[in-house]
């Protein structure tokens, strides 16, 4: 199986994934090696936590972009951001500093963990009212949001994809995001599985494992369409919810 990596953060010095670039070389080739041949990578952007990095991100894409070409014929590379939401902040994208996935209309948005309900609520709409389409980030993390069924499905009606890490399948970040994936998979509320890596230690790719468990607790069918189908055409701007 040949995964579609949509939420990654292997450029180097523009947040707090690889600090060089042979850092940025190392998660390319994990990245490589765990079968991912679509790749967006999506370092954070919020001015505030990390500073004006879109410089930094386009010279650290090049360089990415380079590698890639010389060493892996058959892996696609895309750029994207991935959006801490802060009121105010749609201007960003319409101002071109932040960037969608690929130039689509979908745009990566997470919060505070401890964000209230509402904000995550409000903030969704806002971006929806704006025109793009909300890819919320690492859901199952969200304690207020607590997975709770009712609530996604509001979400996904709404309008907003759905995307749960595969670190947290595989119980990398604890009992409660692992409970929480495992809950929202089972009902088929996850739209995307994405590495969110940011190195080859702590938070390496782990589709592969993570691949193995969806397709064993929920079939293969499921497992090729959030790690695969629905990614991809996401990428290529043509997801309508029926994909």
């Amino acid at each position: 199986m040949k995964f579609v990596d949509i939420h990654c953060h292997a450029l180097y010095g523009t947040d707090d994934g690889p600090r060089t670039d042979k850092e940025m070389y190392e998660l390319i080739d994990a990245l490589y090696k765990d079968n991912v041949r679509y790749l967006c990578v999506t370092p954070h952007f919020h001015p505030g936590y990390f500073g004006e990095n879109s410089k930094k991100a386009i010279d650290a894409y090049r360089s990415l972009t380079e590698y890639v070409r010389s060493k892996y014929s058959d892996m696609k590379v895309y750029l994207g951001n991935e959006l801490r939401y802060n009121q105010g902040c749609v201007k960003w994208i319409k101002d071109h500093r932040c960037r969608p996935v690929n130039e689509s209309s979908f745009i990566l948005v997470d919060f505070h963990d401890n964000q209230p309900l509402s904000e995550i609520i409000n903030g969704t709409n806002s971006i929806l009212n704006a025109g793009y389409i909300p890819i919320l980030a690492h859901v199952e993390r969200y304690n207020r949001l607590r997975a709770d069924a009712r609530l996604i499905r509001e979400l996904k009606e709404n309008g907003v994809i759905i995307q749960v890490d595969a670190q947290s399948v595989v119980g990398e970040f604890g009992f409660f995001a692992k409970l929480r994936a495992k809950k929202l998979l089972s009902l088929h509320l996850v739209d995307i599985i994405a590495t969110d890596s940011h190195d080859t230690n702590n938070r390496a790719p782990k589709m592969t494992e993570c691949y193995k468990v969806i397709m064993e607790k929920q079939g293969k069918q499921y497992a090729q369409r959030i790690m695969h189908d629905i990614p991809l055409a996401i990428l290529n701007n043509n997801y309508t919810g029926r994909n």
